[in-house]
Order: structure tokens, then C-alpha cells, then sequence
């Protein structure tokens, strides 16, 4: 499996995600990576639970050493900009 559908799984795997999209991975000169991707969650989630998820997500992703990650948190009945 590619590393960019092993992060996609992983994120969907999160039990706080519902859906996974816009996500983009990519190389910027072949050593350091950069990962974005819209995040709709289950339930709206208060500040120290969004933290919390941030951090959780980095520590799983870790292992991929990205350079620089950009995650957009979506709530139920939000819509996406980017639809």
C-alpha cells in the first residue's frame, strides 16, 4: 500500500473521524513532506478535545517524519468551502 492510502487509513481509523478528504500528500524536494486534509468529526468536540485529537494525530503520524502537516477539523452539518 502507498504511504499517502497507509495515512489516509490510519486517519479514517480515528474514532473521532467520520470522513477524510482534500487530502493531498506530496514532496516538496524528495526528503521533506507535507500532508493537508479536511477532517469531518463525528461530533463538535470543545478546544481541549481538538487539541487533544492534534496531538494524538501527530503522534501517530510521526513515524512518516512530515516535514509540515495541515489538518482543517470539519463539524456534522458544516459544510466544505472546497465542495
Amino acid at each position: 500500500m502507498a504511504l499517502r492510502e497507509t495515512i489516509l487509513a490510519q486517519l479514517k481509523n480515528l474514532t473521532e473521524v467520520e470522513e477524510v478528504h482534500h487530502l493531498h500528500f506530496w514532496s516538496l524536494d524528495g526528503e521533506r513532506h507535507v500532508l493537508t486534509a479536511h477532517l469531518l468529526l463525528r461530533e463538535c468536540l470543545p478546544i481541549a478535545a481538538q487539541v487533544a485529537l492534534k496531538e494524538k494525530i501527530a503522534a501517530q503520524l510521526a513515524e512518516y517524519r512530515l516535514e509540515h502537516t495541515t489538518f482543517e477539523f470539519e463539524f456534522p452539518g458544516e459544510s466544505c468551502r472546497d465542495h
